[in-house]
């Protein structure tokens, strides 16, 4: 009797595993919803890769007027620029969409301010993350660091100046430019401030601020302002050391008492680095009541407002 028991519980066993490798091996007949594609550039030719598990017809509009019905296209245009590329994929009785910007083959200066299709301009705001390389720093030929800048230090938790993170600097294809400070103001070097306007035009201070010789100073923007954006230059600037010469630099200027980021006597700055989202400035700084010619520099990410 007890071998007939036994025998019988292992026909079961074997039977319930046969069915589990069987609902295991089976494919679900729920298609997958997830839709993704991927890209590399190479120049002007870009190699997409759809990611789905499924699919019958691909669709691929590819931003500048053409299309594509392969599933993995490689699709070669004409221009550089920023085109919005959008993926239609139908299979299993529905149609899944996704669209992604692709950037290629862009100058420097469309980096900066778009190209002439951003009829609203580029518009970029100080990085709340910053960088590994943002700092407070000597202004000297290597930008010699005094102190690094944490992710949020300008915030609450630093330097108490968080209004910073909030103000928006817009750049336009035709070299026009609006500065757009939310708060009646901008980051401001603490000298700069105390000498043009006797301290009446600070809006905020906080002991830590006053540390690094910063604060948020009251500013108007410039209706009509402009920039000016140089590649390949060799910037000459007299700092309280002496003339210092930064070579083979990306530089911006700006018309009237325009700046970005940062408001003190000098407002030219270095353009340190340059890429669709992301862009790191050399802001120079007097931080000497004996002196209005710089003595320091701060370096600030900036990144894209989408």
């Amino acid at each position: 009797m007890k071998h007939s028991i036994y025998f019988l519980t292992a026909v079961i066993a074997l039977c319930a595993l046969a069915m589990f490798s069987c609902m295991e091996k089976e494919p679900s007949s729920e298609p997958t919803t997830h839709l993704n594609f991927f890209f590399s550039v190479a120049d002007k030719q870009v190699a997409f890769t759809a990611m789905i598990n499924y699919g019958d017809i691909f669709q691929w509009d590819f931003g500048d007027g053409q299309t594509g019905s392969e599933r993995n296209p490689v699709h070669v245009y004409a221009d550089g620029g920023i085109y919005n590329v959008k993926l239609s994929v139908t299979g299993k009785g529905e149609t899944k969409e996704i669209s992604k910007e692709v950037t290629l083959a862009l100058t420097n200066y469309e980096l900066l301010a778009g190209t002439a299709s951003f009829v609203n301009g580029k518009k970029w705001k100080i990085s709340l993350t910053h960088s590994s390389t943002d700092k407070f720093a000597i202004a000297d030929g290597n930008f010699t660091q005094v102190e690094a800048l944490s992710p949020g230090i300008l915030g609450d938790l630093g330097i108490g100046l968080g209004e910073v993170y909030e103000d928006e600097f817009v750049f336009f294809n035709n070299g026009n430019y609006r500065h757009m400070p939310k708060h009646g103001g901008s980051l401001a070097g603490l000298v700069y401030v105390f000498t043009t306007t006797q301290g009446a035009g600070i809006l905020k201070m906080t002991p830590m601020s006053q540390s690094f010789g910063l604060c948020y100073g009251a500013y108007t923007p410039e209706n009509n302002a402009t920039f000016t954006f140089l590649e390949n230059q060799d910037f000459t600037i007299e700092t309280a050391y002496g003339a210092v010469t930064y070579s083979n630099v990306m530089t911006l200027d700006f018309s009237g008492t325009e700046f970005i980021g940062f408001m003190d006597f000098t407002r030219r700055c270095i353009v340190r680095s340059l890429t669709p989202d992301r862009m790191q400035l050399a802001l120079f700084v007097s931080a000497s009541e004996q002196t209005t010619l710089p003595t320091h520099a701060v370096l600030l990410t900036f990144e894209v407002v989408r």
